[in-house]
């Protein structure tokens, strides 16, 4: 069974510090893949992810903000629900 969420997270210095949708995922044994910056040698950074397991510091941080997977597909249909209704009152107002 996989679980997910969205996270919402400020990276500095990536994006211009605008906010940033990630994904944290649990993985089959409770691993957790979550989002992290890797800086390379010549200076660049990269988003990326990393994996960590229960006896991680973080893991009791990150725990909580995992979902099952059918909560993360209800989550994504409903935003896009959300979304389609948006476009439509614009468009509405648009060609009003």
């Amino acid at each position: 069974m996989v679980f997910a969420a969205t996270v919402r997270l400020c990276w500095s210095g990536i994006d211009g510090g605008k906010d940033t949708a990630m994904q944290v995922i649990m993985l089959p044994g409770g691993v957790l893949r979550i989002p992290a910056v890797i800086t390379l040698d010549d200076g660049v950074t990269c988003d990326g992810t990393r994996d960590i397991t229960s006896d991680d510091p973080e893991y009791s941080l990150w725990l909580p903000l995992a979902r099952s997977e059918e909560q993360q597909l209800h989550a994504e249909a409903a935003e896009r629900a959300a979304d389609r209704e948006i476009l439509a009152r614009w468009r509405t107002r648009q060609s009003a």
